[in-house]
């Protein structure tokens, strides 16, 4: 009768010992996914230990997440430089948490694992950008043409819009006609040196691995960094000066800039444009920033490479950015 009684208490004060191991170190109740790739028999393991070994990667990119902190249940913590682990750890440890500055805490956990057994998993981490709302700031259209032509240009943002300049109509729809050195004319008469919208976005939507370039620059050299990458991209000087003059003032006193370009079809990711009649040329320009970033050694450097916008015939150009307050990726 006593041995009963002691089962029955160990049963009801074992999960709250559990949880309140999982508490001390933020454990959450919800686990992130882990994907098993194989499970199989290993007698070279000691009696009583089984083996969990793998890699943690970060969901947006793909890429192995280095200097991981990893700690089993009631085992010491440790660091993983590479982001690869190997654990033996006995059968009576649970789960594993894996802790990095830049993602949501991540867990395996197995409520029953088996002696003897080589079980190898892949992490699947999220960077804490992933619940972010951002602001897609001042994207601004520019059109031009040799002479005047009428045309209708309707927006679909990804994000809420919050603010249109002049104001779309009810279909999200510009009715404009160009005029001579760019400004547009609309159709009461009223003129304006481009068109002008701004939106909110979860940054779930920004998919980071789709960027054309990923590069970091320190915020006194910003204004020759823009100069010479946006006169590549095809803008004019009136553009660049446009661009530089919004953006840099907020980072020029920053230590570094993190910078992703992400241009023309990628730039999908905030919004479409559909332009009646459809244009000869078209260049979309979006510009994630990161003041300060927490430069890692995984962090992989890509310039620009895109050929320059021709602006023969009927031209558009857009450009827009978001600055993102954590870490943009590696």
């Amino acid at each position: 009768m006593k041995f009963i009684v002691l089962i029955f208490l160990l049963f009801l004060i074992f999960p709250k010992l559990w949880s309140n191991e999982k508490n001390k170190y933020n454990y959450k109740e919800s686990y992130p996914s882990y994907t098993i790739i194989s499970d199989i028999e290993d007698k070279s393991i000691e009696s009583g230990f089984y083996v969990v070994e793998g890699k943690i990667i970060l969901i947006s990119t793909g890429k192995t997440i280095k200097n991981v902190k990893i700690k089993a249940h009631n085992q010491k913590e440790h660091v993983s430089k590479t982001g690869y682990f190997e654990l033996k750890i006995p059968v009576s440890t649970p789960y594993i948490a894996f802790k990095h500055k830049s993602i949501e805490e991540a867990y395996y956990e197995n409520h029953s694992p088996k002696e003897k057994r080589r079980i190898k998993v892949i992490i699947n981490a999220s960077n804490y950008s992933d619940e972010i709302k951002i602001s897609v700031e001042k994207p601004v259209i520019y059109v031009y043409n040799s002479d005047p032509i009428n045309f209708s240009l309707q927006l679909k943002t990804k994000g809420e819009l919050t603010f249109s300049y002049p104001k779309l109509s009810d279909t999200n729809t510009w009715n404009m006609k160009t005029g001579k050195n760019g400004i547009l004319i609309s159709e009461n008469g009223s003129e304006y040196p481009y068109l002008f919208w701004e939106a909110k976005q979860d940054f779930t939507s920004i998919e980071t691995n789709s960027y054309n370039s990923n590069e970091i620059v320190s915020g006194k050299n910003l204004v020759p960094y823009f100069e010479k990458e946006l006169t590549k991209l095809g803008f004019n000087s009136k553009e660049i000066a446009d661009f530089i003059t919004y953006w840099c003032p907020k980072f020029i006193n920053a230590q570094n800039v993190q910078i992703q370009f992400f241009i023309d079809d990628n730039c999908s990711l905030i919004g479409e444009l559909n332009i009646i009649p459809k244009p000869d040329n078209l260049r979309r320009v979006f510009v994630l920033f990161q003041a300060n970033p927490k430069i890692i050694s995984g962090f992989t450097k890509k310039t620009l490479n895109e050929k320059v916008l021709d602006r023969t015939g009927f031209t558009v150009l857009e450009w827009g950015g978001s600055e993102v307050k954590s870490n943009l990726g590696l």
